[in-house]
C-alpha cells in the first residue's frame, strides 16, 4: 500500500502562496475549482527558477553512478565539474564537456525571463536580453535546418545536432532579417557567430530567445529547459567570434584541448564559495555571486546572505540582489559594520558592477544618496541588512570564473577548475562504507540506495534518512504511481516523490541515468524514473530550505529549519512564512512528526538504546541536585515509545494511543519534575502550560536539567549540555538522547 501526502489547501494557505508566490509543491488537499484557479500562479512562481544547481545535481550524479559517495564540504572546488562520466566529463545530465554550451558571451547578457509559466501561457525556453548587435553562437555542431522569418519570432534559426547519439535541436529567435548570418543548410561549429541580437516578432526588448527540443524540432511546445543541458560558456574575449569556413565534426575522445569550448586562459585564483550556512549562491548571476563571496570573505561577522527570491519582480526574482544581513543591526557595532559594507561596496562599485545600494531607508545610486519612503518594518526599510544589486553578467555554469575581489583572499587551489585542469572534484568524494549516508544496512532497497545518499547530499540540513522517510511516505518506493483524487486531495501527483506536474517543471531532474539505472544520454526529466525522482527531490528540499533560512535567521519564522522544510514540502513555504512557522493545517501538523517516525528506521538511533524498554541507563550531569534528579527520572524511561498524550506524575500511560505506555515530550518533563520535586511541582500537561510557569533562562545561563521548548513552544527536551537533549521526540522514535542546536530554542524554563 502507498500513501500519497498531499499538499495542504487550506484557504489560508493558498492565498499565502498565491500572494507571495512562494509555494511549494502545488497543494493536493484543496477543492478542484480553487486547484484550477491557482494552478496557474503556482507554476508562475516556480517558472522563474534558475535551475543551474549544479553543485547539487552533479554530486548527486557522480554518487550514484559509482561507488556510494557523499561529497566533501571542505574540498574548496566547484561542484559542478564532477560528472556521470568521471573527469572527462562535465554535464548536469551526461553530455560531455563542450557539446553543448550558452549561446552568449559571458558578461553580454542578463537571463530576463526562464522556462516555465508566464503571464497565464508557457514559455518554452530562456531569455538573454542583451543590445541590439551582441553576438549569438552556435551552442553545438550541427546543421541549420531554418534561418529566417518565423511566425512569432520576428526571424529564427534552428541548428539539428548529434549528442552522443542523440538527436537535439536548438532554436534562436527575435533576430532582424540582417542578423541572421548562416541559411538553411550550413554547417556551422560550436561557438561559430551565427547570428545578432534583435528585437524582431512578438518581442518586447532586444532578447535571444533560445530553446532546446530533444527529438529535433517539432513546435513551439516541444522545447524544454534548456539551461541543465548548457555545460560551457563562451569566454568574453573569445577568438571564435568570427565564422569557421569547414565544419569538422568533434571527436569526443580528443584532448580538451582542440574543443572549441575550452577555457582560452589558465585558471585563475577564486573567492571561496559562499558557505552553505550563510546561504546559498544557487539561482544568482555572475556579479550577485561574486557580492556574496566578497562579502562573506570580507565581513565574517555577516552569518546570513541572502539572494535569488523566486516571485520577485525585481532584481531579487532575477539573481541581480543580495541581501547581506547585519547581525545586531541596533547596536553601535551593528551599525557599523553596515556602514563598512557600504562602504566596500561603494568603493568597488565598477568591480563589482554595483547598481545601487540600499541600507537604512537610503538608496546610494549614480554616486548619491536618496531617502527613500518609509516601508513599514525595519525589514522592509533596510535596517537589517544591506542591498546589493548589481548588473547580473549571466548565468554561471560549471566553468565560470568569479576571480578575485579587492582586500579578498583568493581560495586555494582555485574554487573553479578550468576545463582542461587534470584535477577533478571526484578527487573529494569519498566512499562511504556499510551504513554510508546516515543509512541503516537494509533500510533501503539496494536499487535506490547510492541514489538516496546523493540527494541526500545536497545540503547539510537535509539527510539521506530524511529521503527515505519522505519516498516511503508518499509512494512506498513505488515508481510508477500517480495518485488517484480522494476528496480531500486533487490528484495527479506522479512518481515515487509524488510531484505534482506544474512542480516537476521547474525543479525535475535528469538525473543521467534511465529507469533501470544505467547511464544514458540527455532527456527531458522523467518523474516517473526514479533516479530523476530522487534527484529532484533532494533539489527541491534543499531549496526550500534556501527560501525559509533568511526568515529563520530574522526569527520572522521560529523552528527547527527541517521540520519548516517538511512543513514546506506539503503546505508549500509561503504558508510556513505566513504563519511564522509549522502552519496549523491538521495534514501538515501530522506530515511533519510523520516524517521524522519513519526516519528512525532508516537510521541508527542516537544516544542510549537499552536493552529493553524503560529501565534505560541513568545519565549522570554536573548541575543542581534538583536538575540531576529530574534527568536521572527521565533517563530511566530511555527505550519508552513516543505516545501522544502519555505520561503523568507517576511515570508513562496510554495517552491517545492504543493500549501502550509510553510519554510525549511535555509528558516526559511533566513526570521527571515531579519525581524531582516529591511531586510538590506538577506542571500543566501541555508544553503551551508549561511555558508559563517556572523561571525564564537565557541561553547564557542554561544548565543541565532546564526545559528547552522550539518548534513555536509546541516542543519540549531536557537540556544535558554538549549540544544534547533527553526527550521524547515523535512518533516511532523511543525516548533517549539526540543533539539539538541551541539556536532552535524559544523558551528555556527551569523548574527547580
Amino acid at each position: 500500500m502507498w500513501v500519497v501526502a498531499g499538499k495542504v489547501a487550506a484557504k489560508a494557505a493558498t492565498k499565502a502562496v498565491a500572494k507571495k508566490a512562494a509555494g511549494g509543491q502545488a497543494p493536493k488537499k484543496k477543492r478542484w475549482p480553487l486547484y484550477l484557479s491557482i494552478l496557474g500562479a503556482i507554476a508562475a512562481f516556480f517558472a522563474v527558477l534558475l535551475l543551474l544547481v549544479g553543485n547539487m545535481i552533479t554530486a548527486f550524479v557522480a554518487a550514484i553512478t559509482g561507488t556510494t559517495t557523499v561529497v566533501s564540504t571542505d574540498c574548496g572546488v566547484d561542484r559542478g565539474r564532477v560528472s556521470a562520466f568521471g573527469a572527462a566529463g562535465g554535464s548536469l545530465s551526461g553530455v560531455r564537456a563542450g557539446s553543448l554550451a550558452i549561446p552568449m558571451a559571458s558578461g553580454t547578457y542578463t537571463i530576463s525571463s526562464g522556462w516555465g509559466m508566464r503571464d497565464g501561457g508557457m514559455h518554452n525556453g530562456s531569455d538573454f536580453a542583451a543590445p541590439v548587435g551582441t553576438p549569438i553562437y552556435a551552442a553545438a555542431d550541427g546543421e541549420v535546418t531554418v534561418a529566417g522569418p518565423v511566425s512569432g519570432y520576428g526571424n529564427a534559426i534552428i541548428v539539428e545536432h548529434n549528442l552522443n547519439g542523440q538527436r537535439v535541436a536548438t532554436l534562436y529567435g527575435h533576430m532582424f532579417g540582417d542578423g541572421v548570418l548562416v541559411k538553411a543548410g550550413d554547417l556551422v561549429r560550436g561557438g561559430q557567430h551565427i547570428a545578432n541580437v534583435g528585437n524582431d516578432g512578438d518581442s518586447s526588448g532586444p532578447h535571444l530567445h533560445f530553446s532546446l527540443h530533444p527529438g529535433g524540432y517539432v513546435n513551439y511546445n516541444s522545447g524544454v529547459d534548456p539551461m541543465p543541458w548548457l555545460t560551457q560558456d563562451l569566454p568574453a574575449a573569445s577568438s571564435l567570434a568570427a565564422a569557421r569556413p569547414e565544419y569538422t565534426p568533434i571527436d569526443p575522445s580528443t584532448s580538451t584541448s582542440a574543443n572549441p569550448f575550452d577555457a582560452l586562459t589558465a585558471p585563475a585564483a577564486e573567492m571561496v564559495a559562499l558557505p552553505a550556512e550563510k546561504g546559498t549562491e544557487s539561482g544568482m548571476q555572475v556579479d550577485g555571486v561574486r557580492v556574496m563571496r566578497a562579502a562573506s570573505a570580507k565581513f565574517p561577522a555577516v552569518t546570513t546572505i541572502g539572494g535569488l527570491r523566486p516571485g520577485d519582480p525585481g532584481d531579487h526574482g532575477s539573481g541581480r540582489a543580495v541581501d547581506i544581513m547585519v547581525p545586531d543591526y541596533k547596536s553601535p557595532e551593528g551599525t557599523k559594520l553596515g556602514d563598512d559594507i557600504v562602504a566596500y561596496f561603494q568603493a568597488n562599485a565598477d568591480a563589482f558592477h554595483v547598481d545601487y545600494l540600499i541600507w537604512q531607508q537610503r538608496l546610494w545610486q549614480n554616486g548619491s544618496w536618496s531617502v527613500m519612503e518609509d516601508r513599514g518594518s525595519d525589514t522592509e526599510n533596510h535596517f537589517d541588512h544591506v542591498h546589493v544589486s548589481v548588473a547580473g553578467g549571466g548565468t554561471p555554469n560549471g566553468d565560470t570564473r568569479y576571480g578575485t575581489a579587492p582586500g579578498i583572499s583568493p581560495n586555494s587551489p582555485p574554487a573553479i577548475l578550468a576545463a582542461d585542469t587534470s584535477t577533478s572534484t571526484a578527487d573529494c568524494i569519498e566512499p562511504q562504507t556499510s551504513g554510508g549516508g546516515g543509512l541503516a544496512d537494509g533500510s533501503v532497497p539496494e536499487k535506490y540506495r547510492a541514489a538516496v545518499i546523493a540527494a541526500g547530499s545536497m545540503c547539510p540540513e537535509i539527510k539521506p534518512p530524511l529521503i527515505a522517510a519522505q519516498l516511503e511516505q508518499e509512494s512506498g518506493w513505488q515508481e510508477g504511481v500517480t495518485s488517484a483524487g480522494d476528496g480531500v486531495n486533487s490528484g495527479g501527483a506522479q512518481g515515487m516523490a509524488q510531484f505534482m506536474p506544474g512542480t516537476w517543471a521547474t525543479m525535475g531532474v535528469d538525473s543521467g541515468l534511465d529507469r533501470s539505472g544505467r547511464p544514458e544520454g540527455p532527456n527531458a526529466p522523467d518523474p516517473f524514473n526514479p533516479f530523476d525522482a530522487i534527484a529532484a527531490q533532494g533539489k527541491y528540499m534543499c531549496y526550500i530550505v534556501d527560501q525559509l533560512k533568511p526568515h529563520v535567521a530574522s526569527e520572522k519564522v521560529k523552528g527547527d529549519i527541517v521540520d519548516l522544510a517538511l512543513a514546506g514540502y506539503n503546505a508549500g513555504e509561503g504558508a510556513v512564512i505566513e504563519y511564522g512557522g509549522i502552519p496549523p493545517f491538521g495534514q501538515t501538523q501530522a506530515y511533519v512528526p510523520g516524517i521524522r517516525a519513519r526516519m528512525a528506521k532508516y537510521e541508527a538511533n542516537i544516544g542510549s538504546s537499552p536493552e529493553v524498554p524503560g529501565g534505560g541507563p541513568a545519565i549522570t550531569v554536573a548541575g543542581s541536585p534538583f536538575a540531576r534528579a529530574m534527568i536521572e527520572a527521565a533517563s530511566r524511561q530511555q527505550g519508552l515509545p513516543y505516545v501522544w498524550g502519555g505520561g503523568g506524575a507517576d511515570g508513562p500511560t496510554a495517552g491517545q494511543g492504543a493500549g501502550e505506555l509510553g510519554f510525549d515530550c511535555s509528558g516526559l518533563v511533566l513526570y521527571a519534575v515531579a519525581q524531582a520535586s516529591g511531586q510538590r511541582t506538577i506542571l500543566p500537561r501541555t508544553t503551551w502550560g508549561q511555558v508559563e510557569t517556572g523561571t525564564t533562562v537565557s541561553k547564557e545561563n542554561i544548565q543541565p536539567g532546564d526545559a528547552v521548548y522550539s518548534n513555536g513552544t509546541a516542543h519540549v527536551a531536557i537540556w544535558l549540555g554538549d549540544g544534547k537533549v533527553l526527550e521524547a521526540q515523535t512518533f516511532g522514535v523511543p525516548v533517549g538522547v539526540h543533539p539539538f542546536d541551541l539556536n532552535n530554542a524559544e523558551n528555556i524554563r527551569r523548574f527547580g
